[in-house]
């Protein structure tokens, strides 16, 4: 007698038991906590105003005012490191491409080359430069610093790069630790025997999709919860000024989270099926963790200091790394709409195909017990 529930049925029975063991575990409040003091700590950074070391790049002919200007910023506690250049035409290419934050250009007095603006401590070591310069001849009357910005100045930068770093955290901090969630209650159940119990109400595969719907629905409650409360901290705090299109940014962060759960769980949960074993199961997931590290690790530096950096255009097109690098773009507003809309539509095929591998390797292996099996036979039990 067949005793299995009905398809949906069986999914929201695995779904609900995980939403309801989930949200009243210690893990979901302290994670919860942790990603609040994480925004809090943002919010609380941009009102202090973040760091004082500057790089300015200098030809022959400027390495002197390159030095005034490094003992005048040392004298209010900023740093700046001198970067010697051949010719104007590099300067201001290392400007462009975000290598150096100034290009002391030649000509009379202190004449400077700079992406979009200056912030307020360089502008005025500038203009203490510039006056320092023409108070030793006679007959000038001082005058400020000649300043030139090769691209329109966006007043909304700072705010922009905050957004986009609580975003990479956000994202990083919910993908991971709830992908490896799945994982963990995949192998516990496999090493309990749990597992036996449920697929006698359930198959496998309305098991492997509860538990990823479940448990990425938590974590979604989670980002909601946490994203909510930085916006109102943000607004109330009066010390950062949310950028045009916060809200969505924040709604896109939320899609993208589900795209990149889906996609990242379904592989999580086929790793971790491969063992039976908590002490085996950090090797099997190794390789998926690396796909959320590497964009992580080595796009959002390069984001931040260049958003318009190209290797990372690309590779957010793609569907291991769209769901972490995409997110940070669009808050930097370096992701025109179809980029956004391409990479979204490259992620459907992608976890369609995962669904199907990760389900046979899932149903393969999820009652083997023992020593871990091997990728190819999970594909090719029957």
């Amino acid at each position: 007698m067949n005793t299995q529930l009905g398809p949906a049925r069986g999914v929201w029975l695995v779904a609900g038991r995980e939403i309801s063991t989930r949200m009243r575990g210690k893990s979901f409040v302290l994670g919860t906590l942790l990603m609040l003091a994480i925004v809090g700590g943002l919010v609380g950074f941009s009102a202090l105003g973040g760091t004082n070391e500057r790089t300015a790049a200098v030809t022959a002919q400027s390495a002197q005012t390159g030095e005034a200007l490094r003992a005048q910023l040392q004298a209010t506690g900023g740093k700046l490191a001198l970067r010697p250049v051949a010719d104007a035409a590099e300067g201001e290419r290392l400007v462009r491409e975000g290598e150096v934050d100034v290009f002391l250009a030649n000509g009379s007095g202190v004449s400077a080359v700079v992406d979009r603006d200056t912030d307020r401590e360089l502008r005025g070591a500038l203009d203490v430069l510039a006056v320092k310069a023409v108070l030793d001849q006679a007959g000038r009357a001082p005058e400020p610093a000649q300043v030139r910005a090769l691209t329109p100045a966006d007043p909304d930068r700072g705010s922009r790069l905050m957004l986009a770093f609580a975003t990479a955290m956000l994202l990083y901090f919910a993908l991971v630790g709830y992908g490896v969630t799945v994982a963990q209650g995949v192998v516990e159940e496999k090493s309990s025997r749990v597992v036996e119990l449920l697929l006698a109400a359930v198959r496998p595969w309305q098991l492997l999709a509860g538990k990823v719907i479940g448990i990425g629905l938590v974590g979604l409650t989670q980002l909601a919860l946490v994203a909510g409360a930085g916006l109102a901290a943000a607004s109330a705090s009066g010390v950062v000024t949310l950028p045009g299109g916060t809200v969505g940014t924040v709604a896109g962060m939320i899609g993208w989270y589900l795209l990149g759960f889906t996609l990242y769980a379904t592989l999580f949960a086929a790793t971790g099926a491969l063992v039976s074993r908590q002490e085996d199961m950090q090797s099997v997931i190794t390789p998926v963790m690396m796909l959320l590290i590497l964009p992580f690790a080595a796009g959002l530096p390069l984001l931040l200091r260049n958003p318009a950096d190209r290797l990372v255009e690309w590779a957010s097109l793609l569907p291991p790394f769209a769901p972490m690098l995409m997110p940070i773009r669009a808050a930097l507003g370096a992701a025109p709409l179809w980029q956004q809309l391409l990479a979204a539509g490259l992620m459907l095929p992608a976890i369609g195909l995962l669904l199907w591998l990760g389900g046979r390797v899932y149903a393969n292996t999820v009652l083997r017990v023992g020593s871990r099996t091997k990728l190819a036979e999970a594909l090719s039990r029957n």
